[in-house]
């Protein structure tokens, strides 16, 4: 007699599904921006009901701190990889850290909705000006890191690395800036001037 086959009940692995959610409701963030979403369009994104989002997140906000870290978790990946390849110098390093925030995370305008959402969170003296700050925080320790790592090398002037990290920072959000309002000039334009600042650093 043939086994009938037992209809397992599906696993779900919690934190792909987190991951799965934040994901759309970061598309949903830059399209319409973050305090026009409602926890129904992210729900209606991925194709279940307010009631079943609910047992992955409590609202909005926990979404966003959520999407916060995972965007961290992943540039911190991407930054390792670059650290980590001996090959380079400390200034190519730099820059193509810069490179990887300009061109890679500008194509799905994540930079620019944090951007868009410190500016207005800050202004309504919003809670969540914190959470952003832990973004712009990883990034201009990695920049503290690699410069610190380079004068010590004598490959990089001695140079207030607190101020020169927070300057590469700006200057990446400038940049992004820039090319959202103006046309005429490129955003590889705009890379090739951060690229000369950048190398005003070398010894």
């Amino acid at each position: 007699m043939k086994r009938k086959e037992l209809n397992m009940p599906k696993i779900v692995d919690y934190e792909k599904k987190k991951e799965e959610i934040t994901e759309k409701a970061l598309k949903i963030f830059v399209a319409q921006g973050y305090h026009y979403t409602k926890f129904s369009d992210i729900a209606r994104e991925c194709n279940f009901g307010r009631t079943t989002l609910y047992k992955y997140f409590k609202n909005k906000d926990e979404i966003f701190q959520y999407a916060i870290d995972y965007i961290i978790e992943v540039s911190e990946e991407d930054y390792k990889t670059i650290l980590e390849d001996n090959k380079l110098s400390h200034i190519e390093k730099i820059k193509k850290i810069v490179n990887l925030i300009v061109i890679e995370y500008k194509s799905n305008n994540i930079i620019l909705m944090l951007i868009d959402l410190w500016l207005l969170f800050k202004r309504e003296n919003n809670r969540m000006v914190e959470t952003m700050n832990q973004y712009t925080s990883k990034i201009q320790n990695t920049f503290k890191n690699v410069l610190k790592d380079g004068i010590q090398d004598k490959e990089i002037k001695t140079i207030n690395v607190e101020s020169m990290s927070f300057v590469l920072y700006a200057l990446i959000e400038v940049c992004l800036l820039q090319t959202c309002f103006y046309d005429n000039i490129t955003i590889e334009e705009h890379l090739k001037n951060i690229y000369i600042i950048i190398d005003g650093l070398k010894v």
